[in-house]
């Protein structure tokens, strides 16, 4: 052979034999710790693997072998349950040696693989008893299924044969766990013994001495009372599963229930056979309850349609364990739960009236809630309830979490709706992992529990979406799942942090608990809508629940919760609320607000300035609009530059709601400002970005046109009428705001434009607003010569009902038309129709036709009719009436005047005016200074009256 190939052989050889040799070395093992545990009537050993794997189990008579597709280095335990004698690690699994008779139910938990060993079914005694007992028997101590019940009436003395000892046959796995049980060879098989008779029961043990006799007592005119005969070292305990009323005694006593049989209340009562404890269940439909009481040597049970006011077994916190404060505690029962299969725990107690009215979820633990004594429903391997000194101790639930994030003491004795354990964000994603593997290796029928306690890790962390969406295949999976209250409230608390409050009215069902904590979440509900004032109250006595949650579930709703205590005036809850939120921007704001509401107003500034610098945008945007309104308030800027200052912050966050009010909050400082003309632009451009909104902006926007049609210029005012007709013809005060921009181009020499003004705005109003613009308009084109067309818009809207003023002025101004029209005679009757109203009117058109006497008299009657004390404007009308009365020339007439009106004349030109016009005529050489005054009276009586006319003319 040639070297080269030489050296090519020995290369393939030696990389042949390390190939083999790498396959010979085994796998490298992951460490897998074993726990065992004890629970009533199951042994249980945990196998602890970090990542999923699959198990096949064999089982033969005692032994089992428990195989593993992984390899694993097994941690075995130091101390074993009960019921299993050997547990020796193989090459591919686990051989378990079982006490005879023992089963094994394999389960998966997560990545958690666990055996429950059932304990071995009670002997049976060869003794004239129904089967039916040593059922009730073995299953009482198997917590996963509820044991048979004991039925009323004496027991059967027939003898009964011995039967065989059945194989342990191996709980079928479901398919997703992915689990299997090989069957062994038909040779292998185990060949059952032969039946074989049993003896007579009398020639082996003597009959027990029968029960003790439970009777109902049924007194005239009261309801019937179930009488226990317990003595009085025995507690007791009254709590409801489903439709089963549990009275739970801790003491071991046989009962005779024969006297039930056919009682209408009590007929379907049973006993559950426990070795330590005597358990008496009643079938008694919701909301029925017992009430307990002690009288003698035995107990009374009354059924109640609603339980009265009792003690509540008080919980605290003492040294890490959570206590239940009692009276007289008795001993702790621990029996299955008929719900649910898990163990429950149950504290009795020796006095009556004692009580759990709420009940309250602990992450391993449920407090439940209970007609007499406490109960606790177990759901970890840890937990630990036992009685003491007047109170139950409770451990290893889970309650007494450290390091910063536990909740405060206080919190630990509130109730509770929902399962939220106060983890951190890592210990938290770790259990998620595991409950969805769970969920995984579940039948679908079998995933409503493990659902919803994955959609409360999911809301922990702060995920409302995928909570909702977990909760929502647990609905479509299982139909009683939407049939729970609570479960429907949970997915109303994922909606409610995911901001969709339409989803969230769930947690207002009557249906729920009434705690604490769902009285936390109604009040965030309440708040969202914007209901802070009705939502405070109960936030507040719920804040240490709140504080209690885990950190990124309880940074969401830290914000949600002081707006809505801040809007109810809670600020004492609001400020424990932002302590221990720490100083976060996203809470500056808040603390802003805070601090505003306590008058601290540099630090409210401070506060705001600090979120102004955040990330936060909404929170940014708040803090600008507050700064400005507290330095609006303060006097440091005025309303234009606060309108300024807000709408250039418009932008910085553009929530509806927010955005909406921003721009109202605009508009209004803009007319605080006197500049209608911006408010107006404001408010239209917000009803074009808000369309809906439009009824609620078209009143200010009224305010802001009339207030631009006030304040800007004649010219811009017309075209700011012109632009919005439709806005001014919707306003009820058109007729106002027209009529006072006509008076502006009046008076700008423009009547003209401002009739042009009348015509259009006549053309858009109706009733009252279009009487009053065709009187304005008639006064117009009658000023203007212009008498066809003063009747023919004085004529226009005058059909309606009208008030009495307008009547009034247009039937003044009828007059004076009737007058231009020289129909004097016809204007004069309209006018005495009117009395005082028309007399000064009246007394003009007299005084036209030199009718002095008339004009006198009718200025005469007006000053009499006048009221309060004389004024100018009555002497100036007394002083005409004296006028006119000379040139009548009538002596008499003038004489009446000076000694009706001349001692109310007072001092002053006019007085002295009208008294030199009625002094009597002069007789000699002493009137000649009268003379001489009344003669330079005269000289301008002709211009004096022109300006009463004038004055006259001026007042109409």
């Amino acid at each position: 052979m040639r070297a080269p190939d030489r050296q090519k052989a020995v290369a393939m050889g030696l990389a042949l034999g390390v190939s083999l040799l790498l396959a010979a070395l085994p796998g490298r093992a992951e460490p897998v710790a074993v726990r065992s545990g004890e629970h009533p009537g199951t042994g249980r050993l945990v196998f602890d693997w970090s990542l999923p794997t699959g198990y096949r189990l064999e089982q033969l008579g005692d032994r089992a072998m428990l195989h593993f597709e992984s390899p694993g280095e097994l941690r075995m335990p130091a101390k074993l349950p009960r019921n299993v004698l050997a547990l020796r690690g193989v090459a591919d699994g686990v051989e378990v040696t079982l006490r005879s008779g023992a089963q094994i139910r394999p389960f998966r938990l997560g990545e958690r693989i666990v055996l429950d060993v059932l304990d071995p079914p009670a002997p049976r005694k060869p003794e004239a008893k129904p089967p039916a007992r040593e059922a009730a028997t073995r299953e009482a101590r198997n917590h996963g299924r509820q044991p048979p019940a004991r039925r009323n009436g004496p027991e059967s003395a027939q003898p009964a044969q011995a039967l065989p000892v059945p194989l342990p046959v191996p709980l079928p796995v479901p398919a997703p766990m992915q689990a299997s049980v090989t069957p062994l060879p038909a040779a292998e098989q185990p060949v059952a013994p032969p039946l074989a008779p049993a003896a007579p029961a009398a020639a082996t043990r003597a009959e027990p001495p029968p029960g003790l006799p439970v009777r109902v007592l049924a007194r005239p005119g009261e309801a019937r009372v179930l009488a226990l005969p317990l003595p009085a070292e025995a507690g007791l305990a009254v709590l409801r599963r489903g439709n089963l009323l549990l009275v739970v005694s801790d003491l071991a006593r046989p009962l005779d229930l024969s006297a039930l049989r056919d009682d209408p209340v009590f007929g379907s009562a049973d006993l559950l056979p426990l070795p330590e404890a005597t358990v008496l269940r009643l079938r008694l439909a919701a909301p029925a309850a017992l009430r307990a009481r002690r009288e003698g040597e035995r107990w009374l049970l009354e059924p109640v349609p609603a339980l009265p006011q009792a003690r509540s077994i008080r919980a605290g916190q003492e040294d890490g364990m959570l206590v239940l404060r009692a009276v007289a505690p008795g001993r702790v029962v621990a029996l299955p739960d008929p719900e649910t299969g898990l163990p429950l725990l149950v504290g009795t107690v020796r006095e009556a009236d004692q009580m759990v009215p709420q009940a309250r979820r602990l992450p391993q633990a449920e407090l439940l809630p209970t007609v007499l004594g406490a109960a606790l429903l177990a759901r970890g391997d840890a937990v630990d309830f036992r009685a003491g000194a007047g109170r139950f101790l409770l451990s290893g639930a889970g309650e007494s979490a450290a390091g910063p994030e536990a909740p405060a003491a206080e919190a630990r004795g509130m109730t509770r709706l929902f399962d939220l354990p106060p983890l951190d964000a890592a210990a938290l994603s770790e259990r998620l992992r595991a409950q969805q593997a769970g969920i995984a290796s579940a039948a679908p029928l079998q995933r409503a529990s493990l659902r919803r306690a994955a959609a409360e890790t999911l809301l922990s962390l702060g995920q409302a979406q995928e909570a909702q969406a977990m909760l929502r295949l647990a609905f479509q999976e299982d139909p009683q799942a939407g049939l729970d209250p609570v479960l429907r409230a949970l997915q109303g608390a994922a909606a409610l942090l995911g901001g969709r409050l339409d989803e969230a009215r769930a947690l207002e069902d009557a249906a729920l608990p009434r705690t604490d904590e769902t009285a936390l979440w109604q009040g965030l509900l309440r708040g969202a809508r914007g209901e802070g004032r009705e939502a405070a109250p109960g936030i507040a006595a719920a804040v240490p629940v709140l504080l209690a949650y885990p950190l990124p579930l309880r940074s969401r709703l830290l914000s949600p919760a002081v707006e809505a205590l801040l809007a109810g005036g809670e600020r004492v809850a609001a400020r424990r609320v932002l302590d221990a939120g720490g100083a976060v921007p996203a809470l500056a704001e808040l603390r802003g607000r805070l601090a505003e509401a306590e008058g601290r107003r540099d630090d409210a500034l401070a506060a705001y300035e600090e979120a102004m610098r955040g990330r936060d945008r909404p929170a940014r945007a708040r803090a600008i609009r507050h700064a400005v309104e507290l330095r609006l308030a303060g006097g440091q800027i005025d309303a234009a530059a606060a309108a300024d200052a807000l709408e250039e912050a418009l932008y910085s966050w553009r929530g509806e709601g927010e955005e909406l009010a921003a721009r109202q909050r605009i508009a209004a400082l803009r007319q605080q400002a006197g500049n209608g003309r911006a408010a107006l632009a404001m408010l239209q451009e917000t009803a074009r970005l808000f369309p809906d909104q439009e009824a609620v902006l078209r009143p200010p926007m009224r305010q802001a046109l009339a207030m631009a049609l006030e304040k800007d210029s004649p010219v811009a005012a017309i075209a700011l009428a012109d632009a919005n007709p439709q806005l001014l013809a919707a306003d009820p005060d058109q007729g106002r705001l027209l009529l006072g921009l006509t008076d502006r181009l009046v008076a700008l020499d423009l009547p003209a434009r401002a009739a042009e003004l009348l015509v259009r705005g006549m053309a858009g109003a109706s009733g009252e607003a279009r009487a009053r613009l065709g009187l304005r308009l008639a006064s117009l084109r009658l000023e203007s010569g212009d008498a066809a067309g003063a009747a023919a818009a004085l004529s226009d809207g005058g059909a309606q009902l009208l008030p009495p003023d307008l009547v009034r002025e247009r039937t003044l101004l009828s007059a004076r038309l009737l007058a231009r029209q020289g129909k004097e005679d016809d204007a004069v009757a309209l006018l005495r129709g009117l009395g005082s109203d028309g007399a000064e009117q009246l007394a003009g058109i007299l005084a036209a036709r030199h009718d002095w006497a008339g004009a006198s008299d009718a200025l005469a009657g007006l000053a009499a009719a006048a009221q309060g004390e004389m004024d100018d404007a009555r002497r100036q009308l007394l002083l005409r009436a004296a006028a006119y009365a000379v040139l009548s020339g009538d002596a008499q007439r003038l004489g009446g005047l000076r000694t009706r009106w001349a001692p109310q004349m007072g001092e002053g030109k006019l007085s002295q005016d009208f008294n030199a016009l009625t002094l009597d005529p002069v007789h000699g050489m002493a009137d000649l200074p009268r003379l001489q005054r009344e003669l330079n009276l005269f000289r301008g009586f002709s211009g004096r009256l022109d300006e009463l006319r004038a004055d006259a003319g001026a007042a109409r």
